[in-house]
């Protein structure tokens, strides 16, 4: 008897990952048959994910209209759930100059070690992302408008094995060597922008397809910055920043303009953020979260046989912040 999961990859695999087609196949209980089912499925070269699968993340069901009912992937798919990693998406222009490279590029490497970046595999401003991260030691997640087998651009492909050799991540709505078509591309990008908790925009102008993905972070209430350009250069980006989105010019902007952190502490490092953060009862510490405000420290205690969770707030000033940072990101 075939599982709920199989059938929903079946009919992203028959419909090309057309959402449209997908949804009404499963509205309309189109009956399948085994075995034309199993043999479509057996023929894949990557693995799938569906909607009601357990790693399926929660963030895709309760933010987007229409979720991906199933997705296509190669690598560590537990990177678009992990909590001990946050996840900053980037964007910008295909044609972009040596300015965005070079911003973006300077930006990811100040990222904490635990950040992943996540972006679109295309030419530009998504490339430099992805290899800025690689480069640095960060994991990277790239999200394809084209099918899973399917490089685009071709220019990409050696950037497609590097992440994946790298321990990252290639997903796609749309199976096997499915061509790219412009409106998957600009449909994809409410994956891009739902995957990242902050969204950067490396490099825009006008007509760009950045700012439909602007357009979804801002829906599902995400956080957007933009790398200011030169006055006169015609840059959507200084557009952006008028508009209300945050000047990015340092690593330091997304960290503390994400919108919730938290760190594990163990190990050497529970006695170190004794002192950092003056807390003498780190013994038991679950996590420390940090809201641009305070820290709050959970900490997980028995009593009478069960587990119980503590919270202790610890009002965050400029010396414990800029200790605790560099301590926990550069160690």
């Amino acid at each position: 008897m075939l599982t709920s999961h199989q059938i929903l990859a079946y009919f992203a695999l028959v419909h090309k990952g057309d959402w449209q087609s997908t949804f009404e196949s499963v509205k309309n209980k189109v009956e399948v048959e085994e075995p034309k089912v199993l043999e479509l499925l057996n023929s894949l070269s990557t693995e799938t994910l569906s909607i009601l699968d357990e790693g399926y993340p929660e963030y895709w069901k309760f933010s987007l209209s229409q979720p991906p009912f199933a997705i296509f992937y190669k690598g560590d798919i537990s990177l678009l759930n992990n909590e001990n990693y946050r996840r900053v998406s980037v964007v910008g222009s295909r044609k972009c100059t040596n300015y965005g490279v070079n911003s973006v590029t300077r930006i990811i490497s100040g990222l904490p070690k635990n950040t992943i970046i996540v972006s679109g595999l295309a030419s530009g401003i998504d490339a430099a992302a992805h290899r800025a991260a690689l480069n640095y030691g960060l994991k990277t997640i790239a999200i394809l408008g084209s099918g899973i087998d399917y490089i685009y651009p071709k220019e990409n492909e050696d950037l497609y094995n590097d992440i994946l050799e790298n321990g990252g991540l290639i997903l796609s709505e749309y199976p096997n060597d499915t061509e790219p078509q412009k409106a998957n591309f600009i449909f994809r990008n409410r994956l891009v922008a739902s995957i990242g908790e902050f969204l950067l925009v490396g490099e825009s102008y006008e007509r760009s397809g950045t700012s439909t993905t602007i357009s979804y972070a801002l829906q599902i209430g995400n956080n957007v910055g933009c790398i200011p350009y030169e006055v006169g250069k015609g840059s959507s980006c200084n557009t952006y920043i008028k508009e209300g989105a945050i000047l990015v010019d340092s690593p330091d902007d997304i960290i503390m303009n994400l919108r919730k952190r938290w760190f594990m502490v163990k190990g050497d490092d529970v006695y170190k953020i004794k002192q950092i953060l003056e807390f003498s009862d780190l013994k038991n510490v679950k996590c420390i979260e940090y809201d641009n405000e305070n820290f709050v420290v959970t900490s997980v205690k028995v009593s009478e046989g069960e587990y119980h969770e503590e919270k202790v707030i610890i009002p965050c000033n400029e010396m414990n912040w800029k200790t605790f940072k560099k301590y926990y990101f550069n160690k």
